[in-house]
């Protein structure tokens, strides 16, 4: 019989293909019970878009044991919603950032994937069908589960999984092609991801879906009553931008950019939404600058605070030296609001210039300087950037996500 769930555009979608089946999501991060880890919040946004049409989801983050010193060991526990149920298994590996660090290939040690296979076998979970985010490690430990269950797999390659992992070395390159071409389906979010898969050997069909975003949490909001909840300044042209305070995110780039611009403009006020380990220094150079009352570092927020931030802003910003799809960019978007950016990643499909926002080239302050200028001078179409914008809502996205499922399943 065939069941249909109406969504919020009128439009239904058949879900009696997944109604009595559970989904086993595979990630490397998830946010916490109460919001306050949030990391790879995008996959929990992909995971309360899809819950509906499934008995059960079953999310697993494989968490590094550090006896609580870093922020997901000490937070993250085990957690259920909904028809949602939650894992972190603790395991032994060797970060990320120490491989990109040290340039290590041949060296390896991970036991992620003898940690989930653990808590499967502890728990009795069961799961019809693997999807995976980011192809190292968790489309690499989905690799393992289909050898063993011999389920249907799937993986999302993001961003750095597609434009470096795999080029880093000729070791690097033969895992990621070997744990790729053992995956039934690929999803990746640009077709500058795509063109970057297309080098390697790999068989694997793949399909390009950007991410998506939430149109009940980011929508046109006040101006001015958002920036009196947040204590901003009534009297500025505010910018801003969100995301975590590490390298490839370019926030030194704005900071200066905001050099730039002060010498001509006076009344621009820019906001940081974020943290990392990159604060200090940030810090350090908005003094130097002579910055302290025109850039102000809000720190990490909640998930759910960020719309207030975004309508809050008259121009979105991201300066990013490397991006997959940036969630951030969608989400300012369903504000009505207009993005200014680097043309990394997928980020030029998305934007057309004088419609939705303006690009310039990464690591080049006084061009993000002249398009941010730009940006503030213009009279941007809010509700015409909104209705762009719905097409990538979670509703959409998720709808070409569950043919990929289909397609699997026959």
């Amino acid at each position: 019989m065939t069941k249909r769930i109406s969504e919020p555009d009128g439009n239904a979608i058949d879900v009696s293909d997944f109604t009595d089946k559970r989904l086993l999501v595979i990630t490397p991060n998830y946010p916490n019970v109460d919001g306050s880890y949030f990391g790879s919040v995008f996959v929990k946004n992909q995971v309360d878009a899809l819950k509906k049409y499934f008995r059960e989801v079953i999310v697993i983050a494989p968490v590094l044991f550090s006896a609580g010193r870093f922020p997901d060991d000490r937070l993250c526990r085990d957690y259920t919603y909904d028809n949602v149920r939650v894992f972190y298994p603790r395991s032994l590996y060797i970060p990320w950032p120490v491989y990109r660090k040290l340039n290590i290939s041949r060296m390896y040690f991970d036991t992620r994937a003898s940690a989930v296979e653990a808590l499967i076998q502890k728990e009795n979970l069961e799961f019809d069908l693997v999807h995976a985010h980011f192809v190292w490690p968790s489309a690499q430990i989905a690799q393992e589960l289909k050898k063993k269950y011999d389920v249907p797999c799937v993986v999302t390659a993001h961003g750095y999984d597609v434009y470096e992992l795999p080029f880093r070395d000729k070791i690097w390159q033969r895992r990621v092609e070997s744990v790729l071409n053992s995956m039934d389906r690929i999803i990746t979010v640009s077709k500058k991801n795509q063109a970057c898969l297309e080098i390697l050997c790999i068989t694997t069909p793949v399909t390009v879906i950007p991410n998506g975003f939430s149109e009940d949490l980011f929508y046109p909001q006040d101006r001015e009553t958002c920036r009196k909840k947040l204590g901003l300044p009534l009297d500025k042209k505010i910018i801003l931008t969100v995301g975590n305070l590490v390298d490839v995110k370019g926030h030194k780039y704005l900071i200066e950019a905001m050099e730039h611009l002060k010498k001509q403009h006076t009344d621009i006020f820019c906001v940081i939404v974020g943290s990392g380990f990159l604060k200090a220094a940030l810090e350090d150079q908005i003094t130097a600058a002579g910055l302290e009352e025109s850039v102000f570092l809000a720190g990490g927020r909640p998930h759910e605070e960020i719309p207030v931030w975004m309508n809050a802003c008259d121009v979105f910003v991201l300066p990013s030296l490397n991006e997959g799809n940036p969630t951030v960019m969608f989400e300012c978007l369903g504000c009505g609001k207009p993005f200014v950016g680097t043309d990394v990643g997928g980020i030029g499909e998305i934007i057309e210039p004088e419609r939705n926002g303006l690009l310039c080239l990464p690591r080049d302050p006084e061009c993000l300087a002249m398009a941010i200028a730009a940006a503030l001078e213009r009279e941007w179409d809010a509700s015409e950037i909104t209705e762009f914008s719905s097409r990538y809502s979670w509703v959409n996205v998720v709808r070409e996500i569950l043919e990929i499922y289909r397609g699997m399943d026959e």
